[in-house]
């Protein structure tokens, strides 16, 4: 099944969140999107993490995603594989589309200033031009598989010169390699993305090795993999405000390497702090076409995307309302709110 095939198996659903008081319950709404693939003959994860992600390394996080496989190693015809799942939430009135007139679609526009949570933001991976401060390697675990997850024991070989008391919460994180700009005639390296795994918390202090126990999975945890400082990003809502007037930039990629989005996807821009981006700005996506016959085409709206945590020259956002599938090469830019 090719990846706009899985498309179509897409499921997307909105249902009052839960565990909110009853005002918090008429403002918010909660979204849940997943993709999914009927295993063929023939299919395996190593096959499949390179047919949908363009990376068969990836198949450790495909199966972390899909916990009902007991062994990566024999998936049969039939079972449906989870591809891709995003859930979050968002205010009542974004769940709103573009207004249907006698002409067609309005254009995709900003909503007023709004309140936004989204509980998973622990889970968002960055792009930094340096690698994160590691404060432990995880060296070997109790799991009984390849990958590691929640309530796993692990053992650590600490940074020498940090000190460290039972107790302490670490981030666990992975790194995925430089990213170029692919609209930068000269290909200038962004930073290198960083892959937020998990979170732990030290239960044991010896001389030359940690011990903790992984309090919370987000994604397949391997030995190599690299502990930081706690990242205690709340999760708190932000107000939506309008975003930088006359930045332009670029969506990099979806943070999962996605070459089809949508709404809820993580995605990376190649604006950061330095061009006055921050978290709670909105900007719009849009698609600009080749003319054709020397004809200027006027650039179509595609999405409203949100930024959470900002770098440098980075930003981590996510697309909060789209209005078709989106693919690579969009653009962003600020958009006055009415």
């Amino acid at each position: 099944m090719s990846v706009l095939g899985a498309l179509l198996c897409c499921a997307l659903a909105q249902q009052p969140a839960a565990q909110t008081t009853p005002q918090e319950a008429e403002e918010t709404v909660q979204y849940s999107r997943s993709v999914y693939h009927t295993v063929e003959r023939g299919d395996t994860l190593w096959d499949l993490s390179q047919k949908f992600y363009d990376d068969p390394s990836m198949w450790p996080g495909l199966w972390s995603q899909n916990p009902e496989i007991a062994n990566p190693h024999w998936i049969y015809p039939g079972e449906v594989i989870t591809l891709y799942s995003a859930r979050g939430f968002l205010a009542a009135e974004e769940a709103i589309g573009p207004v249907e007139t006698a002409a067609g679609p309005t254009p995709l526009v900003p909503l007023p200033p709004k309140a936004f949570s989204y509980p998973q933001i622990r889970q968002v991976g960055f792009i930094r031009k340096q690698v994160a401060q590691s404060v432990g390697v995880i060296v070997a675990s109790d799991a009984k598989s390849v990958l590691i997850s929640q309530g796993n024991a692990v053992y650590i070989r600490p940074q020498a010169g940090v000190s460290f008391s039972p107790g302490d919460r670490l981030t666990i994180f992975r790194t995925e390699g430089k990213v170029k700009d692919p609209y930068d005639s000269e290909r200038r390296n962004l930073g290198i993305q960083h892959r937020i795994l998990g979170e732990l918390v030290l239960t044991e202090v010896f001389p030359e090795v940690l011990k903790g126990v992984v309090e919370e999975s987000y994604r397949g945890i391997q030995l190599g993999d690299k502990l930081m400082p706690y990242r205690d990003v709340p999760p708190s809502p932000v107000t939506m405000v309008p975003g930088v007037t006359g930045v332009r930039g670029n969506i990099v990629s979806s943070e999962n390497g996605n070459q089809v989005m949508g709404d809820g996807e993580i995605i990376f821009l190649d604006r950061g702090k330095q061009d006055g981006l921050a978290p709670g700005q909105v900007y719009i996506a849009y698609i600009s076409r080749q003319p054709v016959d020397d004809t200027p085409i006027p650039p179509e709206d595609a999405a409203q995307v949100l930024v959470l945590l900002t770098e440098d020259e980075t930003s981590s956002a996510i697309i909060t309302r789209s209005l078709d599938v989106l693919g690579p090469g969009l653009k962003i830019w600020a958009q006055d709110m009415p």
